[in-house]
């Protein structure tokens, strides 16, 4: 399921998924560039953000948006950012950009409030820089969800 796009940390029939492929595409599997870990103010796999490990930022993928992994004690989270946009609805965005965090009702899925926390302070990130470097090479408003959840 694709990243939602939650407001007032909950799940609502009227928010929406951002769509997503069930298998990662080439471009999804590949690292970040050097310019979308600048827009994230820097950010490495490794680093701890509230308390959670970065373990994975991907390259733009083909539908515009990037991929973001990260883990604490078995709870994971998994994050998206794409240009802002009016729909999907984000949950956390800056001037140019929006941040979204998938469906929370997965098993090992990190809280609502964890996510939300983290968007935050990826989004403080963000404010420092985004006006000061070029958008990522691909980098688009992701996708319309072909349906609500």
């Amino acid at each position: 399921m694709g990243p939602v796009a939650c407001r007032d940390g909950g799940t609502k029939s009227s928010e929406a998924s951002v769509s997503a492929s069930s298998s990662p595409s080439r471009v999804e599997a590949r690292p970040a560039s050097e310019d979308v870990r600048a827009v994230l103010g820097g950010l490495q796999v490794g680093d701890t953000v509230e308390g959670y490990e970065v373990t994975w930022i991907g390259a733009v993928r083909e539908d515009g948006g990037v991929a973001l992994r990260l883990e604490q004690g078995g709870r994971r989270m998994r994050l998206a950012m794409g240009l802002d946009t009016e729909e999907p609805r984000p949950p956390v965005r800056t001037e140019k950009y929006a941040l979204y965090y998938e469906d929370t009702r997965r098993l090992d899925a990190a809280s609502q409030e964890d996510c939300a926390r983290v968007l935050e302070s990826l989004a403080k990130r963000i404010r420092k820089v985004e006006q000061k470097l070029p958008t990522p090479a691909g980098m688009r408003a992701l996708p319309t969800p072909a349906a609500t959840m």
